[in-house]
């Protein structure tokens, strides 16, 4: 994909408004940066809380990250939600978004709060 539109299959350059259902989660596991990404830049715009694993190393990238700077006011700290779960998603019909920046560990610490609350 070259980060000009959504990948074949999925629908055409409509407003995710359109095509992307309230209380959707979505992660990225792709590729990230503002000039090649997985997702149509206009996910990003829809979303209601943007999270990621790391915002210093989302920070020190090489190249600019796709929710780097213009997002900030909803861009968090996934520790900061795991502690505080209303600063992510307010309300059933948020759309969330996780953005990886492959911080080791992540996984580990997330299947634990799962396994806390659903075991």
């Amino acid at each position: 994909m070259d980060g000009t539109g959504p990948p074949r299959g999925w629908p055409s350059r409509s407003s995710p408004r359109n095509w992307l259902e309230s209380g959707t989660h979505v992660m990225t596991i792709g590729p990230r940066f503002a000039d090649a990404h997985e997702l149509p830049l206009e996910v990003v715009d829809r979303a209601d809380a943007i999270a990621t694993d790391s915002l210093p190393q989302l920070d020190a990238a090489d190249q600019p990250h796709l929710v780097s700077g213009q997002y900030d006011g909803r861009l968090l700290e996934l520790a900061e939600v795991l502690e505080e779960p209303t600063l992510g998603r307010t309300a059933a019909d948020d759309v969330t978004l996780f953005c990886s920046v492959g911080l080791a560990g992540t996984e580990v610490v997330l299947g634990s709060r799962f396994l806390e609350a659903f075991a």
